[in-house]
């Protein structure tokens, strides 16, 4: 009897070609006709495949291949015995840490099914396919959302003008959930941010004057702030309709 032979998860895969060296756009490019042949739903799997490959971006990783250069062993920075996270081995490490991973897992667990989940939502929806590919383009911060994002802002943080495109966001500033779809397509109601800024502004730990000063969350101790290197203004006064955005920001945060 033949042996049965395994084909390689979509997050391996896609954890492969980070390591080869290639971008977030480039690996989704390359995997799209994989998973559409296995029948998968690509906007789903493509959501998924962003943030693994986020998720690994931003730790060290190196790798241990095999001969062939067909397999690797993953191995970041941090890690534990005994535990598969995206399907990758990881090394022992003290359980603090261990326990950090473990909720930074989490939290990007989290907010990869909450993407996923309003993808689904508007795959359901009685809309055309133009306007669908739109709305999952917008929600997963690519597509002509982020192209007037990045023209909008010189392919450049609108804070810190960090031009390394594989850690910029095009980020909503009136949460996804609040907006129409009209909202959610438009520009003015976004700024391209790296991640970890992406990621305070999503969450409430920032947000913007109708001047474009950073306002900061009282959640965030001195030590933080100095981590975090904030507050740090917009590079540019905010448009009008990004200024009526920015109010929204506010007021759901509680910075008014």
């Amino acid at each position: 009897m033949a042996k049965k032979t395994h084909k390689p998860t979509l997050s391996k895969l896609a954890t492969r070609e980070l390591l080869l060296g290639n971008t977030l756009d480039e690996i989704c490019a390359k995997l799209r006709p994989i998973s559409e042949q296995r029948g998968h739903v690509w906007p789903k799997n493509e959501a998924a495949l962003r943030a693994h490959i986020a998720w690994l971006s931003k730790r060290g990783w190196t790798a241990e291949w095999s001969a062939d250069k067909s397999a690797a062993r993953i191995i970041p920075t941090p890690g534990f015995t005994g535990k598969r996270v995206f399907g990758c081995l990881l090394e022992p490490i003290e359980d603090t840490a261990a326990n950090e991973i473990v909720d930074d897992i989490k939290e990007e667990d989290a907010a990869t099914n909450e993407i996923v989940d309003d993808i689904k939502e508007i795959e359901k929806r009685d809309l055309n396919q133009t306007t669908k590919k739109a709305l999952i383009d917008a929600r997963i911060g690519q597509g002509k959302f982020r192209e007037k994002l990045e023209k909008r802002w010189n392919q450049a943080c609108s804070v810190t003008g960090c031009k390394i495109r594989k850690i910029l966001r095009a980020s909503h500033i009136k949460p996804w959930k609040c907006s129409s779809d009209k909202e959610r397509l438009d520009a003015e109601n976004g700024l391209l941010l790296t991640a970890n800024l992406d990621a305070a502004f999503d969450s409430g730990l920032i947000s913007f004057s109708d001047q474009g000063e950073m306002l900061v969350s009282d959640q965030l101790s001195e030590k933080q702030r100095d981590e975090l290197g904030v507050p740090r203004p917009l590079r540019e006064h905010p448009s009008p309709g990004q200024a009526k955005y920015l109010r929204v920001h506010r007021k759901h945060w509680g910075f008014q």
